[in-house]
This record gives C-alpha cells, structure tokens and sequence, in this order.
C-alpha cells in the first residue's frame, strides 16, 4: 500500500497561442470536468487526489509564451467570505479567467516573522500572464486583501511591492532588526527582498 505506482501521463506537445484560456474556454473546460466529477463517494490514491497537475506533463505550455502568474492570497476567518467574494468579483468584473484555483483552510501561525500561513483561508489562482493589465488588475487585487486584513504569498509573488508588503507583514522592522545584527553588511539578498523593501536600504 506504500508503493507508488508509475503512471501514464499525456502531455501538452507545444506552446499553445497566446489567449487559448480564456473565460470562454475555461468554461466549457469547467462544465465538462463538472459533469465528469459528479458528486459521489469513492476512494482514489493519494497522488491522483493530491498532484493532479501531475497527469499531464508540460502543463504550463497551455498559458502561451508569457506563461503564467500565480495569485494567492490569504484572509482571516472573520474577513474571509466577503473578501473572497469581492476578489472574485473583481475578476469576473475584468473578464479574467483562472484555469486552475485552489482554496485551503489554514491553521494556527507558525510564529515566523515574515511567515505566510495563519489561521483564515487561502486561493490560489493561476492567471495568464497578458502583461501591464494582468499587473495593473493584480494590484487592485492587493488593495482587497489589504482592506481584510490579509496577505500575499511572498513565495509565488511576482509583483508585489513594498507599500502593500510593509501592511500584509506588520513584522517586518522586527525581521530587519534581527537581519542587521546577523548580516551587518548585507550580504544575503534576493530579487525579491530588493522589490519589496526587505532591506532597510530598499
């Protein structure tokens, strides 16, 4: 019962155009994957539950050659209906499409300074990547899950910036403390510490 099976996978075999997701294409993908997953009881392995993506190799060629972003975001349990359904809205309102979307509950924090998870509900939401716009809607997107009181995932953040990031982190100048006294001279960096203001520098 330990032993992972090997499976047969297909594959996406080349980059499709630019534009293939799109709302109208997502809905007829979620229509027919809706009537083919009908409610009912039944027991599947845990890698087809759990890694779905898996069963199909080179997955990311559907987005086109500006790929994707991922979106994902979490809410406090208070907060979390109203803004899910207001980030959705504002979506749907943009005519935006996520092929794939993902919600988790999540349980209590961690205690890391600059950790993500913490006791509300997270989406995820992969988006194809058309540019400006698809930055210009995802800050608007931020300002959503600010007015909640929530936070984005810094580990798949592409856009985020140092405003918005110093409100979702509330221990950031904690972190920067302990950050000067270990690495005085800065010498760990990142992209994305530079873009979002970690640094005391910026």
């Amino acid at each position: 019962p330990l032993i992972v099976p090997r499976r047969r996978s297909s594959a996406v075999p080349f980059t499709l155009p630019s534009g293939t997701l799109n709302p109208l294409t997502v809905t007829a993908f979620n229509a027919v994957y809706y009537h083919a997953h009908r409610t009912r009881r039944s027991l599947l392995p845990c890698e087809r539950y759990f890694y779905p993506l898996d069963w199909v190799r080179h997955w990311n060629r559907c987005y086109g050659r500006r790929g994707v972003l991922q979106y994902q975001f979490l809410l406090p349990p208070e907060r979390a209906r109203q803004g899910l359904i207001e980030v959705l809205e504002a979506l749907s309102s943009s005519r935006r499409a996520s092929f794939l979307a993902v919600l988790k509950s999540m349980g209590p924090a961690s205690g890391g300074l600059l950790s993500f998870p913490r006791p509300g509900y997270t989406l995820a939401l992969d988006l194809p990547n058309t540019g400006p716009e698809l930055h210009e809607a995802l800050a608007g997107l931020d300002r959503i899950v600010l007015r909640h009181g929530g936070s984005v995932y810094l580990a798949k953040d592409a856009l985020l910036g140092p405003g918005a990031f110093q409100e979702m982190y509330p221990a950031l100048d904690r972190f920067r403390v302990i950050k000067a006294q270990v690495d005085p001279e800065q010498r760990f960096s990142s992209s994305l510490a530079r873009r979002v203001g970690l640094l005391e520098d910026g």
